[in-house]
């Protein structure tokens, strides 16, 4: 239909020249019949029910009538207004020409240009919304229109006189126009993000009040992102891995024929926990799917990618690695026949031949010789196959690599011969192989460290290799560089039948190690009581000795003590009390440890309890410290020095009131040092005595305070420690109620008290989630306000919400905390105060007014979530020390609920409040990192699942307060190795959801941003350095999208500003990086090798990139790459060949340029 413009009002008629026949007929017919008392009760209706203002000057009907109509409350499509007046004003006469104006009513309303709805005017009180429809322009009736104003009345709870519609408009988008009271626009936000049922129903996309920013209504897909839904049903690249993994090939021809072929290349390279899924297939000896991917999908046999073995990760391993070190002899022969490259290595260096001799894989070990594996090629450590087919004692393998020609004298780079591998893997058979006689020069030889084969044997606790190699000449006593011998071996290891071999071979047991710890302190260290006995030589002896003086008395010989005399010796120089470089004694170790056995057998044999380290701490003062309740009667009964002081002036009693814990033995070892008298009033170097202590712990120790104060010490329960509390703010967090009963009867005022935060004990209970000790609180405390009882049972729903995130929600419990809150707010007239609400972080959410708004918040989590935030926001404030953690744990309930988009906001709110304290506290630095690796971790798990509920705004933003705070604060900036790597997830997120040209747009700015902000870290690397680096992507946890390295960022950052031929610490620039550090993956290299690296730049072990290829395929891209030398390349490798002198001589960018060759 054609579009109209909105009629306006001038002179003393009716002015609607613009509006349609039968519409100005009507008013012309109905305005002459009100009277003056008409129009006073009419004014009086707008302006007491419908809060509307009317002009004063409006005194005749026809006056107020010009007046609504050219306000647009009335008009054509709308007379609801107009049927509410004739109902006040009692005019029930005029209704009938109404309805029959109703019935010339148009179907389909006319529609106006976006233009002239900018230009309406509306009454005085009210704004004009506009809803967008996502609908089709011939699918709006005048019915549809007077049934969304009826919905939008009800959920907005206004009466439709207070509602006008304006008009309709279908560019750009299709829209509605209303006018609605001022005041009911935050309850219209509110059902933008929280209330979105009615408006879905009629298909609106998104609402834009005048002179405001549009607000979009998205539904979120919740279903799609629980963290309890099985992440393979959603995401296209787990359903691939798990294909892989258990070997469906119809699976993954059925994920793979259903998505576009220019997306198979990211399915097939992309990794899972970091291995694609042709290595996860080569891993899992699904043969029919690795055939699969090679003859369909035409994949690159050397890919590479990381895998966790037996703890350790094994980086840029390949198909072949995979399948040799699971044993897979089809897979091996299917992937050598492809023209797999039999050596090509990870990045320790470790060929498919090494994995295979790992596990003993003999017909595997024989299929890659056959195929030129390298029998003598070593890792980065220096191991050859052999050796590691040694370790593991594989016999057959190393009987196979020895007939392909493994050496048999090789040594890696610690010094660990053959023959070490042998006694490590506990294998005589390999080591009479190698030891067939006496050979003192292998059986003594020593690793790097010094050590032998014997102390190998020993540390292993392998008692029959240790025999063999003291009978093959092993010396006994040998020390390592450290000063172990044997001996200290065994006692470390508890290995009791190899020390018992060591002693018949008259081995020297009191050797001190180079720190001065002997074998017996070792064991005393560890609590093995049977090598103590056995070096102390405790029940043999007495049994021994005893034996020999009853067997000389019966032979007449009691005077001669020559047998006894060399039982005497036989532990010589043993002595008990003698310390280490520290001064810890043997019985320190024990009573560290905590081995009763131990400190029974020293005590015996002459311990000292009285001795001291250099410290000044005693065996007692550990005890109490460690809370050792059954060794301090031992101490006790051999006459400790209960009042003895260490440097610091502290007594056994003040460490024991230090570290005091709950549910421990400190209770009892505070019990047993009162029972002898100690003087509690001893005061340390800092002029605390144990009292005060307790009372400055961080730690409640109530048990602690009633014992000391049954003794008639004074407790000043008003002390405060750094962060203001009171005793009665530890008592209250800990939930320890017979604790706070007896805090209450010393000082019924003291929980009134404030810390740092303006928090009372009550507050610190509710925030705690600890119902009882709140209710207590409540109860007891005299003083209390009652706006203090209702906000903390206010936040006791918070708390108890924010107290463990692992477990399930008590939403009943929460939610009957805040409905007790608001009867009692009710009931004693403190009502809310009036909060405008706000878009960020919550999305326009009111908070629950009255008890029944509480009702629907039981079935519905998000709400619940929501309202607490709002409590936290308006109860404690943004300068809370706990309003981060408490929001963080917030933001993780939406994240269980699936709602990550809301998660992620509430993490930004936590963001904008850590920067803002981190420029008064620096030291809050770890919690704003927690919070930039939340953001990492969950950008990777929403791409994996469902990238379209990530927003590019929320990403952005990110981005923009990592720039921000690296250029702000200094301890951010400090942290920049951590931060470069989060950075560079979110350009790997941001690139991963950009879309609209607007947003490339945005994106490439930001990179440009993020180049010129010229970030190095510690160790020289810029952000492309990171980009080409696999271990980059070790930061999140889930990096199916976000993996490393990554094309796309390398691409955005060489495109952008960061320069390629940048050399961190170690000369290496982004190109030896991928090559030493990253999955060598072809599109990054050739990335690399496009925009102009420098083929012949040399790192500082003068390694160029082809010298660090890790196999032949990678070698023959860069010999294609490689140009021509220039001649400054062919001049500055000349210098450097010839030694000649440059510095000083030419300009500093030369001498950098020469020193890269």
């Amino acid at each position: 239909m054609a579009e109209t413009e909105i009629g306006n009002c001038a002179g003393n008629q009716l002015s609607l020249t613009n509006k349609p026949r039968y519409f100005y007929d009507f008013m012309e017919e109905v305005v002459p019949k009100f009277t003056g008392e008409n129009v006073k009760a009419m004014k009086r209706f707008m302006r007491d029910v419908i809060s509307m203002k009317i002009d004063a000057k409006c005194q005749t009907a026809r006056e107020l009538f010009e007046e609504l109509t050219r306000r647009n409350c009335i008009n054509e499509y709308d007379v609801d207004l107009l049927e509410d007046l004739l109902g006040v004003a009692g005019r029930s006469d005029i209704l009938n020409i109404l309805n029959g104006f109703k019935k010339k009513c148009p179907v389909v309303p006319e529609f106006i240009s976006p233009e002239a709805v900018e230009k309406t005017v509306v009454a005085q009180g009210r704004s004009l919304v506009s809803f967008m429809l996502d609908e089709s322009q011939d699918s709006i009736t005048t019915n549809k229109v007077k049934s969304f104003k009826k919905t939008m009345c009800k959920e907005l709870k206004l009466v439709q006189a207070e509602v006008a519609f304006v008009a309709s408009v279908k560019r750009p988008k299709l829209q509605f126009a209303f006018q609605l009271p001022t005041e009911a626009l935050p309850l219209l936000r509110h059902c933008t993000g929280w209330k979105k049922d009615w408006l879905f129903s009629f298909n609106v996309c998104g609402m834009k009040v005048a002179g405001e920013d549009a607000i979009s209504v998205q539904e979120v897909k919740i279903s799609q992102l629980r963290l309890q839904e099985d992440p393979v049903l959603v995401s296209p690249v787990l359903r691939v891995s798990e294909a892989a993994r258990t070997g469906d090939v119809s699976e993954l021809k059925r994920v793979l024929d259903g998505e576009p072929l220019k997306k198979h290349n990211f399915l097939l390279k992309t990794r899972t926990d970091g291995a694609t899924p042709l290595i996860i297939a080569a891993r899992n000896g699904n043969t029919a799917i690795v055939q699969c991917l090679l003859d369909e999908y035409d994949i690159d046999m050397e890919q590479e990618g990381t895998v966790k073995i037996d703890g350790d990760l094994i980086e840029c391993c390949t198909p072949l690695w995979m399948a040799s070190l699971g044993g897979h002899l089809a897979i091996v022969r299917l992937l050598l026949e492809r023209g797999a490259e039999v050596n090509h290595t990870t990045l320790t260096n470790s060929t498919p031949l090494r994995a295979a001799s790992f596990n003993g894989h003999t017909e595997v070990i024989r299929c890659l010789v056959a195929h030129g594996a390298d029998v003598n090629k070593r890792n980065q450590d220096g191991n050859t196959c052999i050796m590691v087919a040694c370790w593991n004692g594989h016999l057959g393998t190393f009987g196979l690599l020895r007939t392909a020609g493994a050496n048999m004298d090789v040594r890696d780079n610690q010094g660990f011969s053959m023959v070490h591998c042998a006694t490590a893997a506990n294998n005589l058979m390999l080591l009479h192989e190698l030891l067939p006689a006496t050979d003192s020069t292998r059986v003594n030889a020593k690793t790097s460290e010094g050590i032998t084969p014997l102390m190998l044997a020993c540390e292993k606790n392998h008692p029959d290799v240790v025999l063999f190699l003291l009978k093959r000449g092993a010396t006994v006593d040998e020390k390592s560089d450290k000063g172990l011998t044997a001996a200290h071996f065994c006692a470390l290891s508890n290995d009791i039948a190899s020390l018992h071999h060591l002693m018949d071979c008259k081995a020297d047991l009191t050797k001190a190690t180079e720190r001065g710890s002997t074998a017996l302190m070792l064991a005393c260290a560890k609590g093995y009581v049977s090598i103590v006995t056995a070096l102390l030589g405790n029940a043999s002896k007495s049994k021994l000795k005893s034996e020999l003086s009853s067997a000389l008395k019966s032979r007449g010989l009691a005077g001669q003590q020559s047998c006894l005399g060399l039982l005497s010796t036989a532990s010589k120089g043993m002595d008990v009390n003698v310390g280490n470089e520290n001064d810890e004694t043997c019985l320190m170790m024990a009573c560290e440890k905590g081995s009763v056995e131990i400190v029974r057998i020293l005590l015996e044999e002459g311990a000292d309890p009285n001795i001291a380290d250099k410290n000044g701490i005693t065996p007692l003062m550990i005890c109490c410290r460690r809370g050792q309740d059954r060794i301090v009667p031992l101490l006790l009964r051999k006459g400790v020095l209960v009042d003895h002081k260490n440097k610091e002036g502290d007594t056994a009693l003040h460490m024991c009131v230090r570290h005091y814990r709950e549910f421990s033995g400190h209770k009892k070892c505070l019990e047993q040092l009162l029972s002898t008298g100690i003087y509690t009033e001893i005061k340390n170097l800092a002029g605390d005595t144990p009292v005060t202590v307790a009372l400055k712990s961080k730690n409640w120790c109530g048990q602690a305070f009633e014992l000391l104060h049954g003794r008639g010490l004074e407790l000043s329960t008003s002390l405060q420690d750094s962060t203001g509390d009171t005793v009665f703010h530890k008592c209250a967090r800990s939930g320890d109620l017979l604790s706070m009963t007896y805090l209450l009867a010393l000082d019924s005022r003291g929980p009134l008290q404030k810390n740092q935060d303006d928090d009372t004990a009550l507050r610190s209970a509710a925030l705690e989630g600890s119902e009882a000790m709140t209710r207590i609180l409540i109860n007891t405390v005299s003083g209390l306000q009652m706006k203090d009882r209702i906000e903390a049972l206010e936040l006791l729903g918070v708390g108890l919400l924010a107290k463990e995130i692992s477990r399930d929600w008590d939403i009943s419990a929460v939610v009957g905390f805040w409905r007790e809150a608001l009867v009692l707010r009710r009931s004693h007239g403190l009502a809310l105060p009036e909060v405008e609400p706000k878009e960020f972080p919550l999305e326009y959410f009111l908070e629950a007014r009255l008890p029944g708004d509480l009702s629907s918040f039981e079935s519905n989590p998000s709400a619940v979530t929501a309202q607490a935030l709002q409590i936290c926001d308006r109860v404690l404030g943004d300068k809370h020390s706990r309003l981060p953690a408490l929001l963080g744990t917030i933001g993780e309930r939406f994240a269980q609920i699936g709602e990550f988009c809301r998660s992620l906001n509430i993490w930004l709110h936590v963001l904008e409040i850590q920067l803002r304290v981190l420029s008064s506290s620096p030291d809050e630095i770890e919690d704003a990192l927690n919070t930039f690796r939340c953001f990492a971790d969950a950008f990777g798990f929403v791409l994996s699942r469902s990238g379209s509920v990530l927003h590019f705004k929320t990403v952005h933003s990110v981005i923009k307060s990592v720039l921000h705070g690296l250029r702000t604060y200094p301890a951010l900036y400090d942290a920049r190795d951590k931060m470069m790597v989060y950075l560079l997830h979110y350009l790997a997120a941001l690139s991963e959801i950009a879309s609209t040209e607007h947003e490339l747009v945005v994106l490439v700015e930001l990179t440009k941003a993020v180049a010129r902000a010229g970030l190095r870290s510690t160790t020289g690397s810029t952000l492309l350095h990171l980009a080409a680096n696999s271990k980059t992507e070790e930061i999140s946890s889930l990096k199916e999208h976000l993996h490393f390295p990554n094309l796309r960022v390398c691409e955005l950052l060489l495109d952008n500003g960061i320069d390629l031929g940048v050399v961190d610490r170690d000369k290496n620039t982004a190109l030896h990086v991928l090559l030493t550090k990253g999955h060598a993956e072809r599109d990054v290299l050739s990335c690399f090798l496009d925009h102009g690296a420098h083929m012949d730049a040399r790192n500082s072990f003068g390694k160029t990139a082809l010298d660090m290829a890790r196999c032949q395929k990678i070698r023959r891209v860069i010999r294609a790459a490689d140009h021509v030398a220039s001649l400054q390349c062919l001049a500055a490798r000349k210098i450097v060949l010839e030694k000649l002198d440059y510095e000083g001589m030419i300009p500093k960018k030369l001498e950098s340029f020469i020193q890269l060759h």
